[in-house]
């Protein structure tokens, strides 16, 4: 599954900051970026943009998309989902009602930005779950010494036999 990730609907949802709206965006991006990529979540996460061409920022599973003047982060996310050969691959992650009502008609999956989190969340619950726990793991001394007592033995069994 991949996520089209509405990038101003999403910071807007989440940071509430009288930062300059580069600043937030940036925080934004690092957010997505610590818990998206680690947990292998394919994304596009989508901002409006004013510049003359669309600009793409490639960082492992997640893509970066700034759009050109005069077209809309919802007006890329449609047009991507409308070109795909099985949108009901993809899910749009918005707020937005008219987005979410346009991706559906594309045959897309959404999710609103707090189902997308909560989402999130739950997958990196199972990751983590999945996972030996090694915080505090420590061996004591005397079994360090033994083992390596163990390979030092059989490294010169290795050099004897090798002779």
């Amino acid at each position: 599954m991949h996520y089209f990730i509405d990038g101003y609907n999403l910071l807007f949802a989440v940071i509430h900051s009288e930062d300059t709206l580069e600043k937030r965006r940036e925080t934004i991006i690092q957010l997505i970026k610590k818990h998206l990529i680690p947990l292998h979540v394919e994304a596009t996460l989508v901002f409006d943009s004013k510049q003359e061409d669309v600009e793409f920022h490639d960082l492992d599973t997640l893509r970066i998309v700034f759009t050109k003047k005069g077209l809309s982060a919802d007006e890329y996310i449609i047009h991507e989902l409308s070109i795909l050969p099985n949108p009901d691959q993809e899910t749009i992650v918005t707020s937005d009602k008219r987005l979410a009502h346009l991706a559906k008609n594309l045959n897309a999956h959404t999710l609103s930005i707090s189902a997308f989190i909560e989402k999130i969340e739950k997958i990196a619950k199972k990751k983590k779950k999945s996972l030996p726990n090694l915080d505090g793991f420590t061996d004591s001394d005397a079994n360090i010494q033994r083992l390596l007592q163990i390979f030092e033995k059989r490294m010169n069994e290795n050099d004897r036999d090798n002779l």
